[in-house]
């Protein structure tokens, strides 16, 4: 799963953390077929109008699946921000972390994994990387 942070790694970082990103993909899927998804809230707070192009085509070119919050991913965010103790403000990370424990077991890539630490602390089957 990847967080908004390393979804815009990917789509409007440097070379070099672009394939930092990709590299952490390759050595973490090494050997098994997984599917790199990211939650279609993560593209609420990536696109602006002005770099969607950016995002569109990290999203095509890597095969990455945008997967839909829908009324069990909007309840499971609500119940993991409660119980860690966040509001709305997290809305993205929840939705994200919600996405990633439905599918589990997942691994969340993230630039700041403070938050969605605290979102999958009862999750043991989604960890959060830092890239």
């Amino acid at each position: 799963m990847l967080d908004s942070e390393a979804l815009s790694l990917l789509a409007h970082g440097r070379r070099a953390q672009q394939l930092e990103v990709l590299g952490y993909l390759k050595a973490i899927t090494y050997g098994t077929e997984v599917e790199v998804a990211t939650s279609s809230a993560v593209l609420a707070e990536l696109l602006d109008g002005k770099r969607d192009g950016g995002v569109w085509s990290a999203l095509r070119r890597l095969r990455i699946v945008t997967r839909a919050v829908d009324d069990s991913v909007a309840a499971r965010a609500g119940h993991l921000l409660t119980a860690a103790g966040m509001d709305s403000t997290n809305a993205v990370d929840a939705f994200v972390a919600a996405t990633a424990a439905l599918r589990a077991p997942a691994v969340i890539l993230t630039s700041d994994p403070d938050d969605l630490r605290a979102l999958t602390a009862d999750l043991p089957a989604v960890a959060v990387e830092r890239v």
